[in-house]
């Protein structure tokens, strides 16, 4: 009996818009999903950024000032 192996599918967010073909595939199909190199320091640029103005005295609003009533 021979054994198939199924290749996973592979997605890689690189800060465009998902096609509809991509976003099929991970809503109907075993999806890896990885995050492209400059999005990776993009997002640890925006964390550094706001957990700076959240440890400020100064109120930057919905990070140290919470958004009010949702």
């Amino acid at each position: 009996m021979g054994m198939t192996t199924k290749v996973m599918k592979k997605i890689t967010l690189t800060g465009a818009a998902l096609s509809l073909a991509e976003l099929k595939i991970f809503l109907e199909e075993k999806t890896q999903v990885e995050v492209s190199p400059s999005v990776l320091k993009k997002l640890y640029d925006v964390r550094k950024f706001v957990e700076e103005k959240a440890a400020s005295d100064v109120a930057h609003y919905g990070v140290n000032t919470g958004f009010g009533r949702l």
